[in-house]
């Protein structure tokens, strides 16, 4: 009796037939009978295939899928962890090691200055996005207004709050989880005020002096190495351009990003460092 064709042979790989089964043309027992059948006119599925238990006759060439309509769902996106924290620039430049003439040594400038800007900044640990907002404080304005460090950072901290739910909205994240360190201004009533206005924003804690639980302390080095390392502002409008452009320069890599927050932590990249 003549062999099956080759082409026969594929469409039972294709199909799920083993080897051992009666109806494969492999097998002596299934020779004489129907391709594809066994005894009782039928053959059996392997796991997965997408037909019926029993399929009697030949088997179709190209086996109709199982078709469900898709279901939609409010919220269709991972809900992101944002690493969040404040660093401190001040007006007074960090002094490193640079490159020089043989012979020379550089030179740079300092002031008397207490002027600072204080940057909040949230990262997504997924996604390498960043959300930031910078503030600028002079130390003629704070005399004014009699405001502590505390009052003053908490409405920042909140204003920022508003800035990552506009970032992340409810109707597309369920929930955001922001990743805190213990600092004063991460409480009281603004920070309560954002909260209850956007209430699928979620506030996590750390423990105590633990900043190398916080992925985005591995991100204040590499930005005043790129805006203010050696540099000596006149004005803290200066200061204050120099930032938005490192975070922009950021901004645009989050890959970068990404492999900073992977990296190791050392005390020389805290916000104060």
């Amino acid at each position: 009796m003549a062999a099956h064709p080759n082409g026969f042979l594929a469409r039972v790989r294709v199909h799920g037939l083993k080897p051992e089964d009666p109806g494969d043309p492999r097998n002596s027992k299934g020779h004489g009978r129907a391709p594809g059948t066994q005894a009782g006119g039928a053959f059996t599925r392997r796991p997965g295939f997408s037909g019926s238990s029993t399929i009697r006759g030949v088997a179709p060439e190209y086996p109709s899928p199982a078709r469900s309509a898709p279901q939609r769902t409010r919220h269709c996106v991972r809900s992101p962890d944002s690493s969040q924290d404040e660093g401190r620039f001040p007006m007074v430049p960090t002094l490193t090691a640079a490159l020089g003439l043989k012979g020379e040594r550089p030179l740079s400038g300092t002031r008397d200055c207490k002027d600072v800007v204080h940057t909040i900044a949230s990262v997504n640990t997924v996604t390498g996005e960043i959300t930031s907002r910078l503030y600028g404080s002079r130390t003629r304005t704070r005399r004014k207004d009699g405001l502590s460090k505390t009052k003053r950072m908490q409405v920042a901290f909140a204003h920022h709050l508003l800035d990552v739910a506009r970032t992340y909205p409810a109707d597309v994240y369920a929930a955001v989880v922001i990743i805190i360190d213990n600092a004063p201004w991460h409480r009281g009533r603004p920070v309560d005020w954002a909260l209850q206005r956007y209430p699928h924003q979620t506030l996590y804690r750390l423990p105590s002096y633990s900043p190398q639980l916080q992925s985005i302390e591995r991100l204040w080095r590499p930005l005043r190495q790129f805006a203010t390392h050696n540099v000596l502002f006149d004005e803290l409008t200066q200061l204050l351009h120099a930032l938005r452009s490192g975070l922009g320069y950021f901004r645009a890599r989050p890959q970068a990003v990404l492999r900073l927050l992977g990296s190791r932590w050392s005390p020389s990249q805290s916000a104060e460092a």
